[in-house]
């Protein structure tokens, strides 16, 4: 069968993946994935990151499902230092997994950048990615960035820098579509500081409604997650609705 997918936020966990008779877990960083099993941990596979070379474990954002692999992403942007020069691109680096634990890496590098270059935001501004999915249905990638920026990453700017912009895409990864996620109650302005962290289609919909949730992390404050529901041209149907305050939410899946 095919995988299914359980995004959970636990203790340095963040998604819960359903495959054949175990569960298998992602961790966000450096600890390997987990079969659990009869309330005990052993490792299943071990993300390094980047090109799969280093012993750093790599920065888990999202996975996905196509054609019977797991897919795992991270941010897919550079990392600069206090100057703007490039530090590493380990995070534009994605790993595929097969149902016995095979992994594979793949530099998505040309893949991302294009994708921001379609979007408008050409290095040295970035966009980072938190949720990605492969419809089945339409046979087609959809990205939700949490953060967009036209100027080079600074980490307080970076707190209002909240994308509202649903990226769809060809099986290849060669023909990017943005589409502007619209509320015709508010603006972009209302609340820049909400960004994308999570999001799945709704069944029963042919992958044509999403509800997703926004996260918002500004230092001093504590964390707050939202709910929204729209459709994949980007007209709102639910406008962000607060979930437990002070909670923080990164993952979302139907059972």
């Amino acid at each position: 069968p095919d995988f299914e997918l359980l995004k959970h936020e636990g203790p340095s966990l963040i998604f819960l993946i359903c495959g054949c008779s175990a569960r298998n877990v992602a961790q966000e960083r450096s600890k390997p994935g987990k079969n659990k099993k009869r309330l005990e941990a052993v490792p299943w596979v071990f993300l390094n990151s980047g090109p799969g070379n280093t012993t750093k474990g790599m920065k888990a954002e999202w996975l996905t499902v196509k054609d019977g692999l797991l897919y795992v992403g991270g941010h897919g942007t550079e990392y600069r230092n206090n100057t703007g020069a490039v530090v590493s691109e380990d995070s534009m680096w994605i790993k595929t997994i097969t149902k016995t634990g095979e992994v594979k890496s793949e530099n998505w590098k040309d893949i991302y950048t294009n994708m921001r270059n379609k979007a408008g935001y050409s290095a040295p501004g970035y966009l980072t990615h938190e949720a990605a999915q492969w419809s089945e249905t339409r046979q087609k990638w959809y990205f939700l960035p949490r953060k967009a920026s036209t100027t080079v990453y600074n980490e307080t700017e970076d707190e209002t820098k909240g994308s509202h912009i649903l990226i769809e895409a060809d099986p290849e990864l060669t023909d990017f579509k943005v589409i502007y996620v619209k509320n015709p109650k508010a603006s972009r302005k209302d609340h820049p500081e909400r960004g994308f962290s999570a999001f799945d289609f709704i069944p029963n919909t042919g992958d044509e409604l999403i509800v997703a949730i926004k996260s918002k992390e500004v230092k001093g404050f504590p964390p707050e997650s939202y709910i929204t529901v729209f459709n994949v041209d980007g007209q709102v149907l639910l406008p962000d609705q607060i979930l437990d305050r002070n909670l923080k939410f990164e993952g979302i899946y139907f059972v």
